[in-house]
């Protein structure tokens, strides 16, 4: 969990790792054994289907963070030039892509 916690600075990702620390903490918090793991039993797709995203968000931050922080940077160098590059069509597409990668609230899927 220290590990999913430590990627929140980015904004990657930050949706699923706020909602799996809520998850996980709210688990947590029932102490009683039987009330645990009936809880646990009973939402077992749910638990399934974060532990899909959990993981999905730490591939991308295990393998792929670096490509996305040099992405940003040549974005932030292209913003002097936004106007010169949408006259190219190859270049303002390219420029698309990359700006809709950005905002990808998921850009790990």
């Amino acid at each position: 969990m220290e590990e999913l916690k430590s990627y929140g600075h980015i904004a990657a990702g930050k949706t699923v790792i706020d909602q799996a620390a809520a998850h996980i903490g709210k688990q947590l918090a029932i102490h009683d054994s039987y009330e645990f793991i009936e809880k646990l039993l009973k939402a077992k797709d749910n638990w399934l289907d974060l532990s899909d995203d959990i993981h999905d968000v730490t591939s991308f931050y295990k393998t792929q963070v670096t490509t996305w922080r040099k992405m940003l940077d040549a974005l932030g160098e292209f913003a002097n030039n936004r106007e010169a590059l949408q006259q190219d069509l190859a270049a303002a597409n390219t420029l698309k892509e990359l700006e809709s990668i950005r905002d990808n609230p998921a850009p790990y899927v």
